[in-house]
């Protein structure tokens, strides 16, 4: 529920930081599956930003699977209705 006129400025806070806008963030495994190779770049970022979160006192919870399934498994297992995505 929105309740308007609560935020100095009319914001409304849908949008925080907007990392995914304001930020290249590399892809840990670009191509769908570790077996095609990991990005190193991709590793140290999260591990950078990890760190930062816990030097400035902040708890990181790590999502490891957001909604979408990569391109790669979809194309080999047929999407979320096989048993091999589990």
């Amino acid at each position: 529920m929105k309740k308007n006129k609560k935020i100095l400025g009319g914001s409304n806070g849908d949008v925080a930081i907007d990392e995914y806008h304001r930020y290249k963030i590399p892809c840990v495994i670009s191509e769908g599956k570790i077996s095609r190779g990991v990005n190193i770049e991709g590793i140290n970022y999260y591990n950078n930003l990890i760190n930062e979160l816990l030097d400035k006192g902040l708890q990181p919870f790590v999502t490891l699977f957001h909604w979408d399934l990569p391109q790669a498994l979809d194309e080999e297992y047929g999407g979320f209705l096989s048993p091999n995505i589990v």
